[in-house]
């Protein structure tokens, strides 16, 4: 005789809007297990390792120096004889890097017009190598009217990775320019070039900031203070009682030495000659 099993009688269900939670089934327990099981397999499976990234250091191709600005302003209109004149003005910018040995040049699209005294001035900033900004001067300086000093070959002092070049040409006549040139002169690549250029009146606001270190006679005076002495002494000047313009006009930016021997006449002399 087979022994007596008692009948297992179903638990009460619970009255889950009462708020409590229903005793989980046996269906319930199998598949929290199921799940635990598989989630224990999974993290024994080892990682699969992440694929390296190429390096793209120094693979950058190099941008050549390049005019990213040339921008024109006539405050009358473009002018018929097509020149830049009073209260015109001219800014330029050029960026980028110059190999060993290569050169970037500038020559604005409109000359300087006659009888307009203009401030030239460029101002640049490198890293690495050596470069070397230069330029020939458009006309004599507004200072002296020395004819002799058109087309003089000028090349601004550096320091530090900076260097300025400063003109102030007389204008004698239209038509004419003048070439900025810049050479990498080192033997590694020069980045990070901005070279800055404008053209403006040669009103000392306009200038003072960006000849500070430019000195284009080389006499140790920057071609800040010298232009703007220039200015303040303008046509006037006496030489032995006999008043005489345009002959004493204060320091010359493409003049270290005296324009004249006769004594009292310092005023010409950058540095002052003071045995005179």
């Amino acid at each position: 005789m087979r022994p007596h099993i008692p009948a297992v009688q179903a638990a009460p269900r619970l009255n889950d809007c009462a708020g409590t939670r229903s005793r989980p089934s046996h269906s319930v327990a199998l598949v929290s297990g199921l799940t635990l099981a598989l989630t224990l397999s999974f993290s024994a499976t080892p990682a699969t390792a992440a694929k390296p990234v190429k390096s793209t250091a120094n693979t950058t191709p190099s941008t050549p120096l390049q005019l990213t600005l040339e921008n024109y302003y006539f405050r009358y209109g473009e002018r018929p004889d097509a020149c830049l004149g009073e209260d015109d003005e001219l800014t330029w910018k050029a960026l980028g890097e110059l190999q060993p040995g290569e050169s970037f040049t500038f020559t604005p699209q409109y000359p300087g017009c006659a009888g307009h005294v203009a401030a030239i001035s460029v101002d640049l900033s490198w890293q690495g190598s050596q470069l070397e900004l230069s330029s020939n001067a458009p006309d004599a300086d507004m200072g002296s009217d020395d004819p002799q000093q058109k087309g003089r070959h000028i090349v601004a002092p550096t320091a530090a990775n900076r260097a300025q070049l400063c003109m102030f040409p007389a204008y004698n006549s239209s038509g004419s320019d003048y070439t900025i040139t810049l050479t990498n002169t080192g033997t590694t690549t020069a980045t990070n070039i901005v070279l800055d250029g404008r053209s403006n009146n040669d009103w000392a606001v306009n200038f003072y900031n960006r000849c500070q270190q430019a000195d284009a006679d080389n006499d140790g005076w920057n071609d800040s203070l010298e232009h703007s002495i220039a200015t303040l002494l303008y046509s006037v000047g006496y030489i032995d009682g006999v008043y005489q313009p345009y002959l004493l006009w204060g320091s010359n930016y493409l003049k270290a030495v005296a324009d004249t021997a006769a004594a009292d006449d310092e005023i010409d002399s950058s540095p002052v000659d003071f045995n005179d």
